[in-house]
């Protein structure tokens, strides 16, 4: 599974190097991960008894959050438009697909290191729905 995603998320993400400026992707045991100062992206396939799925995780320098949980706090919709689960390639594919997309929304509100605190802090306080 990991090696999928080493191939096709480089590509699905590239935007964070092209437009965002992130370092390269760095391969980890689990998938991808890229890194300029202040922010880090990490995607990868967990899997954990029966179960398998994919993760999206933005981090700061306080600690880091779901790439889902920020796009319900950025108010772009519902945690569902970035789903985990997993299970074929195909799906892993998919699921590809739909982080990528979901984080180029939220990259253009996170880039801002005051905006973005304030998004990071909420999805740590546990407030996953925009009051």
């Amino acid at each position: 599974m990991v090696m999928s995603v080493w191939d096709e998320a480089a590509d699905r993400f590239g935007f964070l190097v092209d437009r965002w400026l992130f370092e390269k992707p760095e391969r980890t045991a689990a998938g991808l991960s890229w890194h300029r100062p202040g922010l880090h992206v990490h995607f990868g396939v967990w899997q954990h008894n029966n179960e398998s799925g994919v993760s999206t995780d933005l981090e700061d320098t306080f600690g880091s959050v779901q790439l889902s949980c920020l796009f319900v706090a950025c108010e772009l919709g519902p945690p569902q438009r970035v789903p985990e689960g997993s299970g074929s390639r195909k799906v892993i594919s998919k699921r590809i697909g739909q982080h990528a997309d979901a984080l180029g929304l939220v990259m253009p509100l996170v880039s801002d290191a005051a905006t973005a605190g304030a998004l990071f802090e909420r999805c740590r306080r546990g407030v996953d729905s925009p009051r």
